[in-house]
């Protein structure tokens, strides 16, 4: 029989004592032909269940002393998370961390697959973080209404408890919303009234991308209810425009408005836009192939006209309808603009404005292909003359989609740019890089002001990287960077991976050296 003790370590002890004889014994009769008697079967037996209650016994005991490793362990883990170097993490960066939680955009979907739970999960993690998330009211004033995708009861109620709780933490932080609604229902009208009739006087950013016939009961609920709107956006699903835009002459602060693929303007009366006080204006449309729809087109450049105080103006000037008896008008605040369309149309919109106070222009262009290689267009000179002769200095330019050859020389017509960006268009870019890279080399023949160049596609070889770093950059005199006059600081040249730099650490190194960032990327074509 085997006898459990302890010894004076506390450790465990097996004393065995068999009666039928010890285990090298039974060890010898098991490789013989012996035959236990009745009785020594018996005994036998007798042991066999004494053994396996010692086992029982040997398992407890191994349980308990697991279970008290388990404890010490979980002490450990304890001890080591207040170690843990988040915990030193200062609260505002643990905010911004939330933030970023959020996504790109910064804002929360609601709905079953949307961002809501990942954001709510931060709350669950201990004390600190669900103090930390409930304060930061602006952490859920940003977030998304999408009754256009959401059907039955069970998935509405969700919704509306998640809009409840987004209300709810947000405290008194103005609101930014992205709300969807193309439908009508006594389960949608519940969820939208919550947040037109409860929080409108909150409302800083909104985007509607609703059916404006379904939703017209609603814009009488925030009549004179918009103190705090500072910019409105109307999306693509927007079928119609025909809704009481009177309601936004009560938003004394609206200052942004936005026409996002919207197909027509013409339904709308200008009369009830707040033009005075707009500063930024976009409109494009839903796609470049579109046909443009004649009486919007009128209205685009009605609105344009109509706005004394305007800055910032993104437009697709295909969609314009020229007027050859009209006069030239003036945006004497316009800082910045954003065209896309073909040359003939931005020469056209260039001839119709005068425009004083320019410092940021970006033109995409549309332009025809024929196997893959871009169509010289006879408008393309006259818009290189308009940028030559423009009175205010750019200082931010960008090109996309113009050939190579084009490309150049619409640099060559912006001298005083110092943040440059440019994308050619086109299959076989890069057979024009030798001459870019001959016009940045050597004595700077183009863009002498360059600070920040962010270039795609444009096949420079290693040696003519060098050579723009060399001649743009001012080289480092004892360990001491000679930071006098125009210098090029920032390099960014994406590659087709097709064409691939040889030696990017190298290039970096060298770049480093004469104090210019140079980033080296690839993207598919």
């Amino acid at each position: 029989m085997a006898v459990i003790s302890s010894n004076s370590r506390g450790s465990l002890a097996l004393d065995h004592t068999f009666k039928f004889g010890d285990h090298q014994t039974s060890w010898s009769l098991l490789r013989s032909g012996y035959v236990p008697t009745k009785q020594e079967a018996s005994s036998i037996f007798d042991q066999i269940q004494q053994l396996e209650s010692d086992i029982s016994l040997v398992d407890s005991k191994i349980n308990q002393l697991q279970a008290v490793r388990n404890e010490l362990r979980k002490k450990i883990d304890c001890q080591r998370g207040l170690l843990s170097s988040i915990r030193r993490l200062p609260d505002d960066v643990l905010e911004e961390i939330f933030f970023l939680c959020k996504g790109s955009d910064g804002i929360i979907r609601t709905g079953h697959h949307g961002s809501f739970k990942f954001v709510q999960r931060l709350t669950a993690v201990c004390r600190r973080w669900r103090a930390t998330a409930l304060s930061m009211h602006n952490l859920w004033s940003s977030f998304s209404v999408d009754c256009a995708t959401v059907f039955g009861k069970e998935p509405l109620l969700h919704s509306k408890r998640q809009v409840e709780a987004c209300l709810d933490r947000s405290g008194d932080a103005p609101l930014n919303l992205i709300i969807r609604a193309c439908q009508k229902g006594s389960l949608h009208d519940a969820l939208l009234a919550e947040i037109l009739v409860s929080c409108s006087t909150r409302w800083s950013t909104v985007s509607l991308c609703v059916d404006f016939p379904s939703f017209t009961p609603y814009m009488s609920i925030i009549e004179g209810q918009l103190p705090n709107l500072r910019a409105v956006a109307f999306q693509s699903c927007c079928t119609s425009l025909n809704a009481p835009m009177h309601v936004l002459l009560g938003a004394p602060h609206l200052s942004q408005l936005t026409f996002a693929g919207v197909p027509s303007l013409s339904d709308i009366a200008m009369d009830d836009l707040p033009l005075q006080q707009i500063k930024r204006f976009r409109w494009t449309r839903h796609t470049f192939n579109a046909s443009p729809e004649r009486e919007s087109g009128k209205m685009a450049y009605q609105v344009i006209q109509k706005l004394p105080l305007l800055q910032e103006l993104e437009l697709d000037v295909t969609a314009l309808v020229h007027d050859p008896n009209q006069t030239s008008f003036i945006l004497p605040y316009l800082e910045s603009l954003d065209i896309k369309g073909s040359a003939e149309d931005m020469v056209k919109f260039f001839q119709a404005t005068s425009l004083p106070n320019l410092r940021k222009l970006r033109i995409q262009m549309l332009n025809r292909f024929v196997t893959g290689e871009l169509v010289d267009t006879p408008f393309m000179q006259p818009l290189v003359q308009i940028m030559s002769g423009m009175k205010s200095p750019l200082l931010s330019l960008a090109l996309v989609g113009a050939s190579e050859k084009w490309t150049i020389q619409l640099l060559k017509a912006t001298p005083t740019a110092r943040h440059v960006r440019v994308c050619p268009g086109g299959t076989n870019s890069g057979l024009l890089s030798k001459e870019l890279a001959q016009q940045f080399g050597g004595v700077p023949s183009i863009l002498p002001n360059l600070h920040s160049f962010h270039v795609t596609k444009f096949a420079f070889s290693d040696n003519a990287i060098r050579n723009i770093i060399k001649t743009r950059a001012l080289a480092v005199s004892s360990n001491k960077l000679l930071d006098e006059g125009p210098r090029l600081r920032y390099l960014n040249v994406i590659y087709s991976p097709k064409k691939p730099l040889d030696s990017k650490l190298d290039l970096e190194t060298f770049a480093s050296m004469h104090g210019v960032v140079l980033c080296v990327s690839t993207h598919e074509t």
